[in-house]
């Protein structure tokens, strides 16, 4: 699922294409992208004061997939859509049988009872090494939330992997509160690169 920020920050954006479209369009190409670069750079580091997401991860994770250009005049950002592995946010073995400790939030951590990590196959085919994953063996009967489908390479019906928030649904919580910087960064960034294209 995607969302968007409608930005309003070119005042008077007609007149300048009326004017100087070149100029003006070029002008809006480049801040449009300058302003989706920004933005995908404060996303993260107000994801990381919220969310213990291991930092390479989320960079790796949530970019710009698309530059504007020519007639579209828009920029694409997106985060990773499948959920992120507990494992990844600081998990922590406490031995055996006495589970794991793992920090989602910045504020405090949870201990959870008879999880444990393992090591999962990465890659298509089982091919690319290993990533670890935190699981949990429930008992016939017993459910969880946030399990996924039980993890059946193993043959095992009672073991699932338990998952936390995905890097676009943490993308998703704080995009209301980017659109006022993305206008200001918008209008901004139009100003300079029209005043400077067209001396």
């Amino acid at each position: 699922m995607n969302r968007r920020i409608e930005t309003k920050g070119i005042k008077g954006f007609e007149d300048y294409m009326r004017r100087l479209p070149d100029i003006a369009l070029k002008a809006s190409t480049m801040a449009i992208n300058d302003t989706a670069r920004k933005i995908t750079a404060q996303a993260k580091k107000e994801i990381l004061t919220e969310l213990k997401f291991p930092k390479s991860y989320l960079n790796q994770r949530l970019n710009v997939i698309q530059f504007a250009k020519g007639d579209v005049q828009e920029a694409v950002i997106q985060g990773r859509q499948r959920a992120t592995s507990l494992a990844r946010f600081g998990a922590a073995s406490l031995g055996k049988g006495n589970g794991v400790r793992v920090n989602v939030g910045r504020k405090g951590g949870k201990t959870i009872s008879k999880a444990f990590l393992m090591k999962l196959n990465r890659g298509r085919g089982g091919s690319g090494g290993f990533n670890t994953g935190l699981a949990l063996r429930l008992k016939k009967g017993e459910s969880i939330k946030n399990k996924k489908v039980p993890y059946s390479k193993t043959g095992d019906p009672g073991l699932v992997l338990l998952y936390g928030p995905s890097v676009q649904q943490a993308f998703q919580q704080i995009l209301p509160d980017l659109a006022d910087d993305a206008n200001e960064i918008l209008g901004k960034e139009f100003n300079r690169q029209f005043e400077r294209l067209s001396k």
